[in-house]
């Protein structure tokens, strides 16, 4: 079991250092924003302004690019990797 922590802990760090430099700019909030204006309604139909859910947006997409850096690097690790399955 701490085998598997160590190794859990280690995979999270070198994630952490894949998608360090992952960053959202106010370019790609205010296109996902005018992309998206319908999921920002309020109970009356009036769009939220920007400036409401600006920071669920951010968050949002920093979490996709983030995903996006972390698979990518992986698939690109994988497919250079001699992999053997032994029996």
């Amino acid at each position: 079991m701490a085998q598997s922590i160590r190794e859990q802990l280690m995979v999270q760090a070198l994630q952490k250092s894949i998608v360090s430099d992952v960053t959202v700019s106010g370019d790609d909030i205010q296109a996902y924003y005018n992309a998206h204006k319908a999921d920002y309604k309020n109970d009356d139909g009036t769009i939220k302004p920007l400036s409401d859910v600006s920071t669920s947006i951010h968050d949002t997409l920093l979490n996709k690019a983030k995903g996006d850096r972390w698979n990518k690097w992986f698939k690109d690790v994988k497919s250079a990797a001699d992999i053997k399955v032994l029996f």
